[in-house]
This record gives C-alpha cells, structure tokens and sequence, in this order.
C-alpha cells in the first residue's frame, strides 16, 4: 500500500468509505495527484481466498482490474519496479559496512522505514567529521553507498546515518 500511495500522491491516512454487514470495509486513500485514488477492501471472516460476487457482494478481479486501469504507464511506476524491490522494510536500520575491515573501499548498506531527509557522515576516532557521502531526501527501501577511503590513513573510523529523528552509528576499519 505504501508504494501505491507514494505513485498516486496519496495521503497517508485513509477514509473509511463503506463498512457493510458481510464484513467487508472499504479503505480509500484520495489521491492528490489525479492518479487515481487506493481503495482497501478489508473481508473480515473470509479467508484469503479470491472473492467472487457472491455473498460478499464484490468481485475481487473486477475491483483489481478497475484500479489497475486507472494507473498511468510512466517512469514512476518503472522506477519502482526495477529499483525498489516488493519489499518494504519495516524498520530503520544501518548495517554493518562490508568488507570490514576494507582496503581502500567498502558498502554500507542501510534500510528506511519510511520516506526522509538522510544524511550519512564519516568521522575520525577524535569525531571530527570526515566526509558527508549522502545529504538528500531518499525513498523508503533498501539503499546502499561504496565508500572509497583512498586519501585516509589506515585506522578506526565511524559511520553515521540521521534519518529524520532516527540515526545510527557503526564502526569501520580500514587497513592498508
């Protein structure tokens, strides 16, 4: 849902449209950007099967169908399936740089939650500050930065990542 809705400039939180007796409430996120709106069908009390009309009264390849239609073919949507993957992770996290220790290069690899503001610094042992290697807004997703230390003298050094109010640090190691 919240890849749909970062597509459509959809709000974040949605309006409760309908909430029928055969369980079924509907979900709606009003789009801003004339992309069409998300519609949440939630059928409580039947199952994970595909629905049909029948008792529900909805037909779940014709409500997939009607939103899909809807949906412009752009770049948008490419990016979103080439460069971030179905999974959306559900925690902020830095990982642990690899290789570590590294010569003269090293990955650090990092996941939002969320949308936000990422800053990503390096820092010497005395907590000077080295190097800014991102200062940008990024997407929710899995990221990744190649670090090159060619100019630094071999060493204990920090990396740290400010994502909104959240941030983390880790230790690196680079041996020449």
């Amino acid at each position: 849902m919240a890849i749909w809705r970062e597509v459509n400039c959809c709000g974040s939180i949605p309006d409760t449209i309908f909430n029928n007796q055969n369980g079924i409430i509907g979900q709606k996120w009003t789009s801003a950007g004339g992309n069409g709106d998300i519609v949440l069908y939630l059928t409580e009390g039947w199952g994970h099967g595909w629905q049909r009309i029948g008792e529900a009264g909805i037909d779940a390849t014709d409500v997939m169908w009607d939103f899909l239609k809807l949906q412009q073919r752009n770049s948008n949507t490419t990016h979103i399936k080439n460069e971030r993957a179905v999974h959306i992770p559900e925690n902020f996290r830095l990982y642990q740089n690899y290789p570590n220790p590294f010569n003269p290069a090293t990955k650090i690899k990092y996941n939002l939650a969320k949308s936000n503001h990422v800053i990503l610094k390096i820092y010497n042992l005395a907590g000077q500050e080295l190097e800014t290697l991102i200062n940008e807004f990024q997407s929710t997703g899995e990221h990744e930065i190649t670090w090159h230390a060619n100019q630094l003298p071999s060493g204990l050094y920090f990396y740290r990542i400010q994502a909104g109010t959240l941030s983390q640090t880790r230790k690196l190691i680079l041996q020449k």
